[in-house]
């Protein structure tokens, strides 16, 4: 038998975990030593910026450290280079659609958990908040460790970060049109990551554009704020997918179903309070 062995987080952030998968007689093992190899994502970037109002201890949230008093923000999505708000209304993207992959082909599954397609909209149907989300199967065998990192977030364990690309047909000026949205016309909800609750107060809405300044306003005090996600790279996985297009290497896909549009939102604590364990 081959034990799974994931190797610890240091080696994870180090190597990347196309290198560090098993341990076979006693040697670490790379993904080409199975027969089967794939990477599964069910989730996608949030559109919210956290942080810490009251003055207690550091906090590890999932998108990264924050310091009290407001010492920082941290955000997780790349903003007008996000295909997701790209394509707000899901026209483009749905179930078997061909993607760029952690260096390799993946493709749209289904919808990816905690799916709010019904969120609140802008006046150009862009989300105020969380929204869509993806699921993504693709070939760990045809991946680059360039685009597909280990990494820890305390408190909540091991974890993938993969370069992800979505290309779209132009298929007509609104299309065009919503690709050049810019980080100026889109928003996301400060959000005060100290209160234990799921539902959290908001300190209003702030820009993309802000955001990538690297500072942001709240309570009339100057934030400092930085991305989980790399918009550098962000721009390398826009920029491999074109070429793979302009070479012939990379097919675009028509989806064959589509992404539900209408999924509401069930906080788990309305149906796990009814179940009865006896």
């Amino acid at each position: 038998q081959t034990p799974l062995w994931l190797g610890n987080a240091d080696d994870l952030g180090r190597r990347g975990l196309p290198h560090i998968l098993a341990a076979r007689d006693g040697q670490p093992a790379t993904v080409q030593h199975f027969h089967d190899g794939f990477a599964i994502r069910a989730h996608g970037l949030q559109l919210a910026v956290l942080i810490l109002r009251p003055a207690r201890g550091l906090r590890q949230p999932h998108l990264g450290p924050l310091q009290p008093r407001l010492g920082n923000a941290v955000y997780s999505n790349t903003g007008a280079l996000s295909p997701l708000l790209n394509d707000p209304n899901l026209r483009l993207i749905g179930i078997g659609s061909r993607i760029f992959m952690g260096g390799g082909i993946g493709y749209i599954t289904w919808e990816g958990t905690q799916h709010f397609p019904l969120q609140k909209r802008r006046p150009n149907d862009t989300p105020i908040g969380p929204a869509a989300t993806l699921a993504l199967i693709g070939d760990a065998k045809q991946m680059n460790p360039k685009w597909v990192r280990g990494c820890y977030f305390k408190q909540y364990g091991p974890s993938l970060m993969l370069g992800v690309g979505i290309p779209f047909p132009v298929l007509d000026e609104d299309v065009v049109r919503r690709c050049a949205v810019t980080d100026a016309e889109l928003v996301a909800p400060i959000i005060d990551f100290s209160i234990p609750r799921r539902v959290r107060p908001t300190f209003g809405l702030v820009s993309y554009a802000q955001l990538k300044s690297g500072k942001i306003k709240i309570e009339n005090k100057t934030v400092r704020v930085a991305p989980l996600a790399s918009i550098p790279l962000s721009r390398q996985v826009a920029l491999e997918l074109k070429q793979w297009i302009e070479n012939g290497k990379f097919l675009l896909t028509e989806p064959v179903a589509p992404l539900s549009g209408d999924r509401t939102f069930i906080p788990q604590e309305s149906w796990v309070s009814q179940m009865n364990l006896d």
